[in-house]
């Protein structure tokens, strides 16, 4: 009985790492399919590679 509770114990550790690592790829993966997608008035759509330009686009 106890040796049970310890295999099921180990396989739900070893599944909560597993997922958290899978969760952690999904996150990474969803940040780089998000990246070239912003807003029209970004930096990297519109090539500003001058910093004036920039600050006179963005108004902070």
């Amino acid at each position: 009985m106890g040796q049970v509770q310890t295999t099921k114990y180990e396989s739900i550790r070893k599944n909560t790492c597993r997922n958290l690592i899978v969760r952690r790829k999904k996150y990474m993966y969803n940040i780089q399919q998000q990246k070239p997608k912003k807003r029209p008035g970004s930096r990297i759509k519109c090539g500003l590679k001058n910093t004036a330009e920039a600050s006179s686009t963005y108004k902070h």
